[in-house]
């Protein structure tokens, strides 16, 4: 009689297992390959990049965006977004105000200094008037204070995307 192997569990893995950054990476793949797997397609769905240099923050916001239809990039730095191949693809960035190395209002001079104008929701811990008010004439959406209510996010994110003008989630709106 044959014996068969021993079967040995599949090991469960969560976020300490991954590498810096991936976990938020794996589940914007996971989403993509189930969505692929049912014939479906992500071309019309609004990439938002979330970039905070609160890593749960921005896994927070990236699952609450998934959650509720959206495609989403997480970054924790602004060079991260930058160097990404989601820059001219993000159809609205959610920004944190104050980051080490390139701050938000920086990034939204930088971005616009080289003609890349996605809707911006500035979200912040540390403003106050003054940084809404420098946002704001920025060209930003919206400027949320922390902690902010999911549907105050979800109602500026919906704003931002129907702006006369707005992204389609294609490189050159229209």
């Amino acid at each position: 009689m044959r014996q068969s192997a021993t079967a040995l569990p599949i090991p469960r893995y969560n976020r300490r297992h991954l590498p810096h950054g991936a976990s938020v990476y794996c589940r914007q793949v996971e989403r993509g390959a189930l969505l692929a797997a049912a014939n479906l397609s992500t071309s019309n769905v609004p990439l938002i990049s979330v970039v905070d240099d609160d890593r749960s923050v921005v896994e927070g916001i990236v699952s609450l965006l998934e959650s509720v239809g959206y495609a989403a990039a997480g970054f924790v730095s602004a060079q991260d977004f930058l160097n990404s191949p989601h820059l001219r693809r993000t159809a609205c960035l959610i920004l944190d105000v104050r980051m080490p190395g390139i701050g938000g209002l920086e990034l939204q001079r930088r971005l616009a200094a080289e003609n890349i104008h996605p809707p911006i929701i500035f979200i912040t811990a540390n403003g106050g008037l003054e940084v809404s008010t420098e946002a704001l004439s920025g060209g930003a959406a919206a400027c949320l204070h922390k902690p902010f209510a999911q549907e105050s996010l979800l109602g500026a994110l919906r704003s931002a995307l129907a702006e006369p003008g707005g992204p389609t989630g294609d490189e050159n709106p229209g």
